[in-house]
């Protein structure tokens, strides 16, 4: 059963359905939800290349930010 979680399709395979079943037996509801949301991982290195990076943040930070706007800029918060 595909799972939608804040607007967003969660991958249904037989992997991320085990490794959502393992992560889900430790997480609260909250940090569970917030680990399952996929965009997620897509922003993380973006910190790395030379658009997104700044001088003075580390680069998760930095695809965090990128993250956020890409949310707001959706209307999501």
């Amino acid at each position: 059963m595909t799972q939608v979680i804040a607007g967003v399709k969660i991958p249904d395979s037989t992997s991320a359905r085990e490794a959502a079943e393992l992560v889900h037996q430790y997480e609260n509801e909250m940090l569970f939800n917030r680990s399952v949301v996929s965009v997620a991982a897509l922003f993380h290195d973006l910190g790395l290349v030379n658009h997104f990076h700044t001088q003075t943040k580390l680069f998760e930070v930095d695809g965090a930010a990128a993250a956020r706007e890409f949310l707001e800029g959706h209307g999501i918060r």
